[in-house]
């Protein structure tokens, strides 16, 4: 039986890494079950000890419409090389990007 192929965005100011140790808590039979794909969010933030990341800039709303549609542009290249994908898993930030790019793909 064929794994689903499932991608993974971390929350914001967090990392892939991170998220995919968070998921370790998940009994191992079901993650034996999925190939998961972790990726980290597009914008680095500075001046913290380990590499964390964000899918959008929430501190400054005029960057924020142009973040969210860089998250959505880099994301859509990341399923483009790496997929196809059979579902999304976000948490927090990740989460708003996950539900957001059901609507989005419509658009297209």
């Amino acid at each position: 039986m064929k794994k689903s192929k499932v991608l993974c965005l971390h929350g914001g100011t967090s990392s892939a890494a991170h998220f995919k140790e968070q998921l370790q808590i998940w009994p191992s039979n079901v993650l034996e079950e999925m190939d998961l794909v972790f990726l980290d969010g597009p914008f680095l933030i500075d001046n913290i000890k380990v590499p964390t990341f964000r899918w959008y800039d929430t501190q400054d709303a005029t960057k924020l419409d142009s973040t969210f549609n860089q998250s959505i542009a880099y994301i859509e290249e990341t399923m483009a090389k790496l997929g196809p994908f059979d579902g999304v898993l976000g948490f927090s930030q990740g989460a708003c990007i996950a539900a957001a790019l059901p609507g989005m793909q419509a658009q297209h």
